[in-house]
């Protein structure tokens, strides 16, 4: 292990996600320690596959990011669903960071992929909406960079989340159904939403501080559902109020990412 991390850290690594832990006895709780601990030591991020639930530890290791204690997006061979994703945040999040490596791009290619049995059942913004959704210090993005590059404008929306927040606000929690969280990192909002059915959601900005907002918003398209157009999408900008609300329309398996700048 010290072999292995001093070298890490040589290279310039400022992290490691360790997988594959499988037995979670004495001997695999054990090893997870210990690399946490040696971790510290090299002053190494951690994030753990496979791991134990949170019992409070990263108060004392700090460096403990994140962890899989659940199904991740596509684990062998369970695939989430998208009422999957109106639950998680309600029961394993609320236990602490979880890292469900959300944000496929590249949905309706994915059956030819090694590995792959399935495709992703939710829409690509809601993929995108899913990195605000599930609250995780370190994002592990899944797919491979040509699927960003081909969506920028909706990858720009994850490359600007700072993931430590100084607010959280839940708008919408119908668990099994529709979920819509804000969370703040100063004077900006970022806003995303998941649905298990079609959703229509008149959304109010009354969390908002007094001023004048620009939102970006990331909708999914007239046709769009998970099973059989994921990936269609629109983008608008308008100017908005404390006072005003917005009219939302959810596809099947779809959501939202707004991002709320303030203007003055």
């Amino acid at each position: 292990i010290d072999t292995l991390l001093s070298t890490y850290k040589k290279w310039g690594v400022v992290g490691i996600k360790l997988g594959f832990l499988k037995a979670q006895n004495q001997e695999g709780i054990a090893l997870l320690q210990r690399v946490l601990e040696k971790c510290a030591e090299y002053e190494l991020l951690f994030d753990c596959h496979e791991s134990v639930i949170p019992s409070g530890i990263e108060r004392t290791w700090p460096h403990f990011l994140t962890r899989e204690y659940n199904h991740s997006l596509m684990d062998g061979g369970y695939i989430a669903s998208p009422i999957d994703h109106t639950i998680t945040p309600f029961l394993n999040n609320v236990a602490g960071p979880i890292d469900v490596t959300p944000g496929f791009f590249d949905i309706n290619k994915m059956a030819g992929r090694t590995y792959i049995k399935e495709a992703v059942r939710s829409t690509v913004v809601a993929q995108a909406a899913m990195s605000v959704t599930y609250f995780s210090p370190l994002l592990c993005l899944p797919d491979v960079p040509e699927a960003y590059q081909r969506k920028l404008d909706l990858f720009e929306f994850i490359k600007s989340l700072p993931l430590s927040y100084d607010e959280t606000k839940v708008l919408v929690g119908e668990i099994g159904k529709t979920y819509i969280v804000a969370r703040r990192k100063g004077n900006t909002w970022w806003i995303g939403g998941v649905t298990n059915e079609e959703a229509t959601i008149n959304l109010p900005f009354q969390f908002l501080n007094k001023g004048n907002y620009k939102a970006t918003i990331f909708s999914d398209g007239d046709t769009a559902n998970w099973k059989t157009n994921s990936e269609a999408y629109t983008k608008t900008e308008k100017k908005v109020k404390p006072e005003e609300s917005l009219k939302l329309k959810l596809a099947a398996g779809g959501g939202v990412c707004i991002k709320m700048e303030l203007i003055k």
